[in-house]
């Protein structure tokens, strides 16, 4: 923790190295760095630290004397948090206004729920996912946490401070603490569903309240202050603290953002590792608190809360493209702003503030520290107008320049990140772009099986070509919204019922619906295996086009059901012998979720493959061959020019696949380009 204010108070640096480890592990997982698929949890690492801290304060000044002082407890806490909050929060508006105009509104209200410290639940009434790596992120996406810190900071002490009053026994008051955490982790795991968006159980008070609670429960008996223990104490508090740095970094290292183990057992197993950590870090002769102490870590662990608050704006400024596809340098470069700007924000305006307070720093500035941009009016002052301004109002000035010095730089920063180009000419530019022909995701033309039908493929040229299906159904997810958006398609024509229409269907059907998979619902909507028996039910039959896959993989791989021939199954028995495109599924780089990972839907792709020897019906169409990296705004959704090409190609393949009055396809996979 920062060195504290108070003379009397014990400054042990270890705290700060752990607040180091963790800033580190949230910073690498928001810029999708490999191996670090839960770095998340860092977030609980701070938890569990300041529940340890808070309470260590709390017992700390009511054993002093015999009051809880809670009105200067949260006075304390607001000259701590809020400062650097409103800073950032103005300078990521500022720059919204010059370099996202469109999504000003949408960032006004998280900064509004953000600055009254409700931002995690304005998330979950709003069904924002925290997990959506769709579209671009939210420079205030982060702000769930300290909602969540600061909810405990108000209600903990008037808890702990009732329990004082009616129970008196500290034992009882640690297993009521501990029974309180054991009901937060239920809540964790009876509110997740594998496979489903889970927000609410991830950014719920109620459910995170666990790893505050552990550190509090510690706190109890084994408060944040220097600690003397025997030469055996100390190695067996090294063994349980290095197992769990151990378990800590291996978490971090192996859970998967969206799994199951995150609620299951992750996130109460990362407490109790933190907790193991916290009770070395106190006893300063430990090998643990030695090595955490250091001075490198201590200068993060410092700045940590400002590292946090930054780094995400940065991100969310920077273009997509450039993270994707120049992932090192564009890493460094978010880092490096993110740790300039946290060093300004402590120096200026964060320590001077927790120091002085708000009226001590206006008026009386900090000498030791004082703002560069205070002797720079001075030197105008001296140069221009030979004035001598009085010393108070020249200390004003410190902190509120230092303050517009701060602001102007980090929304200076996030514009000049935005402004970094991203044009298609950009990304088609960069290795490994262009055309995808030869796409490593590509299905082999030759047949897999040999229904009785096939004969030499088509002859017609490709505008030409004309389909058997009078009645198109066509059922999707997220990547088929836009196909049919006027929004993103104001021309009909481009858009995906105009273009089956324009190979000769006359009843198109089309049933899209966002986040949908083949056994999951999401908001109350049905999955597509529902949504398939009510088009039967409805008596609608014909050709469909089953642009499906993309979730159904990704619910695989973070714990739902499978395999993924189990899924495809589902969509294709109750659909008999009607003829069925399937389009296959492809991403990009400028994906960061790793449940979406190409190499993923390469493995459905090839379940597909499989299930062409099942289905003689179906007939496969390699988009994900076809595709150009510059049609994808998000590794997974397409530009407006993508949802038109996508519903051209989608049209020319059904038209190939099931002719009016060409040659059928030599086999189940056919292309639009061929």
């Amino acid at each position: 923790m920062p060195r504290p204010v108070e003379t009397d108070a014990t400054y042990l640096p270890a705290l700060d190295g752990i607040r180091a480890l963790a800033v580190t592990f949230v910073v690498l997982y928001h810029l999708g760095i490999p191996g670090v698929t839960g770095g998340l949890l860092g977030v609980g690492v701070f938890f569990t630290l300041s529940g340890y801290l808070i309470t260590s304060i709390l017992i700390s000044g009511k054993e002093k004397s015999s009051k809880w002082h809670l009105g200067t407890f949260w006075i304390k806490r607001l000259r701590r948090l809020l400062p650097a909050v409103v800073l950032v929060l103005a300078a990521t508006l500022a720059a919204a206004a010059i370099a996202q105009p469109g999504r000003l509104g949408e960032y006004a209200g998280q900064a509004l729920s953000s600055l009254g410290y409700v931002n995690n639940w304005h998330n979950i009434f709003a069904e924002t996912s925290y997990f959506d790596r769709f579209g671009p992120p939210s420079p205030l996406g982060h702000m769930w946490s300290l909602s969540i810190e600061e909810q405990f900071y108000l209600i903990w002490p008037l808890v702990l401070a009732a329990m004082f009053f009616v129970v008196r026994r500290r034992a009882l008051i640690t297993l009521a603490t501990v029974a309180l955490a054991l009901l937060s982790f239920y809540l964790l795991y009876d509110l997740s569903v594998a496979g489903f968006d889970n927000t609410r159980a991830y950014e719920g008070t109620d459910t995170r309240a666990g790893g505050l609670l552990v550190g509090a429960a510690v706190a109890m008996w084994w408060p944040a202050r220097s600690t003397i223990v025997s030469h055996n104490g100390r190695c067996a508090l090294d063994v349980a603290a290095l197992v769990g740095l151990v378990t800590v970094v291996a978490l971090v290292t192996t859970t998967p953002d969206g799994g199951a183990g995150l609620y299951t057992y992750g996130i109460a197993l990362l407490s109790l590792a933190t907790a193991a950590v916290l009770i070395a870090a106190v006893v300063p002769a430990t090998l643990v608190a030695t090595v955490l102490g250091l001075a490198p870590l201590r200068w993060i662990g410092e700045r940590s809360y400002g590292i946090y608050l930054w780094h995400m704006p940065l991100i969310a400024f920077t273009p997509m493209a450039f993270r994707a596809y120049s992932r090192p340098i564009s890493s460094v470069v978010i880092i490096v702003a993110t740790v300039i700007l946290a060093a300004l924000s402590w120096r200026f305006v964060e320590n001077p503030i927790r120091t002085h307070g708000f009226a001590g720093a206006w008026r009386l500035g900090v000498e030791r520290e004082r703002p560069l941009i205070a002797s720079l009016v001075d030197k105008i002052i001296a140069g221009l107008e030979r004035l001598r301004a009085p010393r108070v109002r020249r200390q004003r000035w410190s902190i509120v320049g230092s303050c517009a010095l701060v602001l102007t730089l980090a929304a200076g920063a996030m514009v000049g990140l935005s402004g970094l180009n991203t044009d298609t000419a950009f990304v088609n530019a960069l290795p490994g772009s262009g055309p995808a022909t030869t796409s490593i995701n590509a299905l082999p033309v030759a047949p897999i099986s040999a229904p009785e039908k096939v004969s030499a493929g088509p002859t017609v040229p490709i505008e030409q070509r004309r389909t058997e299906c009078a009645t198109v159904i066509h059922v999707g997810d997220s990547t088929s919204v836009g196909m049919i958006s006027e929004e993103t398609l104001p021309d009909p024509i481009t858009r995906v019922p105009a273009q089956y229409e324009r190979v000769g269907a006359t009843t198109v059907i089309t049933d899209i619906s966002g986040a949908r998979s083949s056994l999951e619902e999401v908001a109350g909507e049905p999955n597509a295996v529902d949504a398939i028996k009510g088009h039967i039910d409805r008596g609608e039959s014909g050709c469909w086009v089953m642009a499906m896959g993309i979730n159904d993989t990704a619910n695989v791989v973070v714990g739902g059901l499978g395999p993924v021939d189990m899924r495809i199954d589902r969509l294709l028995k109750p659909l008999g012998d009607q003829p069925v495109l399937w389009p296959t599924v492809r991403t990009t780089e400028l994906n960061a979720n790793p449940a979406y990972d190409n190499g993923e839907m390469e493995k459905f792709n090839l379940a597909l493959l499989r299930a062409c020897k099942r289905y003689p019906n179906l007939r496969l169409y390699d988009w994900a061959a076809e595709t150009d990296p510059s049609w994808f705004t998000d590794g997974i959704h397409y530009t407006a020019a993508g949802y038109t090409e996508r519903g051209r190609r989608f049209a020319t393949a059904l038209a190939t696949a099931f002719p009016a009055t060409d040659h059928e396809p030599a086999g189940c996979v056919v292309r639009a380009d061929a």
